[in-house]
């Protein structure tokens, strides 16, 4: 698997986003390209959705009218593969914003790397970092609306297993939230993972995968410390593994 594939499916939501570029206007729409650290080891963490990127230029950030012409949508993958790519500890470009690291996604990241991955120098060196919707606003904490949602629903599964598969990633760490879980179980095709009790949606195998979908961090939760939360995390995924 290459990133030729990732980016041939990439092209294909950017025709359905071009599709509709009436609908966006001028406000510009961010997009994500798998992020994984400099010694990635198989954990992958996803979010809901893309909520923008911070930095004043990146090439992560565009127009949609740009794509509806083959040429801007090659751009566009082009400019999003890059960006992820940027920095020899990808992840730096991410975290060296104040409001992502201390947001609860990213607190939540940190806890559970520290337990999976104790030895590791930075924290995030380990894991890689996906959103079921890659594609976001402009500006941090603008997550997708629902047109913007809709341009990527029939693409999101094949996006999905394909970053996956071109990470050769072992775990699957889905934090998607009680309210968007419904949405991301079908359209990843996780209807048979088993229900699990708070903060754990599910969890299972799916193959020679484990994943865990949970809570939102960010969500209140009577009694769960955040430790608390990350620890059951890891002990789901220690006893999916046997471990």
């Amino acid at each position: 698997m290459t990133d030729a594939n990732l980016a041939d499916r990439y092209e294909r939501m950017l025709v359905d986003v071009g599709d509709r570029a009436a609908d966006f206007g001028d406000r510009p729409i961010a997009s994500h390209w798998p992020f994984f650290g400099s010694q990635f080891s198989g954990t992958m963490i996803v979010g809901q959705a893309l909520a923008g990127w911070d930095a004043e230029e990146t090439g992560a950030r565009w127009l949609a009218q740009e794509a509806s012409t083959a040429v801007g949508r090659s751009r566009i993958v082009n400019g999003t593969e890059s960006w992820a790519k940027a920095r020899p500890e990808p992840m730096d470009e991410v975290l060296r914003w104040s409001t992502r690291r201390g947001s609860p996604f990213w607190g939540l990241s940190q806890r559970l790397m520290r337990i999976l991955e104790p030895d590791a120098e930075p924290w995030y060196s380990r894991h890689a970092w996906w959103n079921v919707y890659p594609l976001g606003w402009d500006r941090p904490g603008a997550s997708p609306g629902p047109k913007l949602r809709a341009a990527q629903e029939e693409h999101v599964g094949g996006l999905f297993w394909e970053v996956v598969a071109l990470l050769e990633a072992r775990r699957i760490v889905i934090v998607a939230g009680a309210d968007w879980w419904p949405d991301v179980r079908s359209r990843l095709g996780l209807e048979h993972l088993e229900r699990r009790s708070t903060p754990i949606l599910a969890a299972g195998r799916v193959a020679d995968l484990t994943v865990v979908a949970t809570y939102h961090p960010g969500a209140h939760i009577k009694g769960l410390t955040r430790d608390d939360f990350a620890a059951q995390i890891a002990a789901e995924i220690r006893a999916l593994e046997g471990r």
